[in-house]
């Protein structure tokens, strides 16, 4: 089996020109995000940031461990993506006012621009931005997302993967009419959905669109939409899945794909419950579930990782604190994520 690594290994050597940009790429350049380009903005192209500055914090977000290394070093020795310019990047991050965002502009040589939001990162506000898509819309991303393309005026992508796709495709709905016109296409991988409020819109409805989830997502299953999702083969357990370096690549420099709209997904079921609940036990579901990482006194998934065991305590009494139709969910919907 292939994944994104390999693509770049095999289809490395092709310009844009000669390998029209695929959904593979939008991946690469998706996964290239969650790199800190924010600590590198001497750096004109991907090839000058191994030698830029902040070099050494553009691997701060550690969840994906060697392989995201393996995709930077890949694509900085590849001629498909070495040259690529890095413009406009663009990064918030405030617990406060509840925001973890980045954007930022990829310009391969000899092709057309993207503009990628960045996923979930390892930063706790980030992860509870996701839930709170359930609760409320907008979010403060939202208005940044839109803000950021609303003066693209040559044709481009959008692409985001996990909270990036959502913000990918908000951006595209409500940017103004002439920025949409420019769009080639949008791409979101494995992110959330939306209130029919926003699907049922006719700037939704027109958009060229391609949204691609694993079989087992949860993630990209979040509310409902009129999206016709794409299934890929992805390997892994669970909320495994959703990475992107387990989605598989033929040998065409394609995903594998398994077909269209899975009835049986994490999502969808965990959206069936919390439609359930009233807005206000949804919201403590939310509060409820950042409640226990506050106990564990973290602020990113990394050291949340490190440390449950130690904080295992205080876990267990946040948890007892929760309503018991809340407490249910949130136990369900972990237990979901771990098999």
């Amino acid at each position: 089996m292939s994944n994104i690594i390999d693509f770049i290994k095999i289809q490395g050597g092709k310009t844009m020109d000669e390998l029209p940009f695929t959904p593979v790429d939008a991946a690469v350049l998706c996964q290239l995000s969650y790199l800190k380009f924010e600590f590198t903005p001497e750096a004109r192209t991907l090839v000058e940031t191994m030698t830029a500055p902040g070099r050494n914090r553009l691997f701060e977000d550690d969840r994906f461990g060697h392989a995201q290394r393996d995709v930077y070093f890949e694509a900085v020795f590849s001629r498909r993506y070495q040259n690529m310019a890095i413009e406009n990047v663009q990064s918030v991050l405030s617990e406060e006012k509840e925001i973890s965002y980045c954007a930022l502009t990829f310009r391969p040589e000899g092709g057309v621009p993207a503009v990628v939001f960045r996923g979930t990162d390892e930063h706790i506000v980030g992860w509870k931005e996701d839930f709170k898509l359930a609760v409320e819309m907008p979010i403060p991303s939202h208005t940044l997302a839109v803000e950021y393309i609303k003066d693209m005026a040559e044709p481009f992508y959008v692409c985001g993967h996990s909270k990036g796709g959502n913000l990918a495709v908000y951006s595209a709905v409500f940017c103004p009419d002439e920025v949409r016109k420019n769009i080639k296409m949008v791409y979101n991988l494995d992110g959330p959905g939306f209130m029919e409020d926003i699907t049922e819109r006719p700037q939704f409805k027109e958009l060229n669109l391609t949204k691609l989830v694993p079989e087992r997502s949860f993630v990209g299953m979040l509310l409902k939409d009129s999206t016709t999702r794409i299934i890929v083969d992805s390997r892994g357990p669970g909320i495994l899945q959703h990475m992107l370096f387990n989605w598989d690549v033929d040998e065409f420099g394609d995903f594998k794909l398994k077909g269209e709209n899975p009835s049986t997904v994490l999502g969808i079921r965990f959206t069936e419950r919390a439609a359930a609940l009233s807005e206000a036990q949804l919201a403590a579901f939310v509060d409820g579930l950042f409640g226990i990482m506050e106990k564990a006194k973290v602020d990113d998934l990394v050291e949340f990782k490190n440390n449950w065991l130690k904080d295992s305590r205080r876990i267990l009494e946040a948890l007892t604190e929760l309503a018991p139709d809340t407490r249910k969910l949130l136990a369900d919907t972990v237990a979901e994520l771990l098999i």
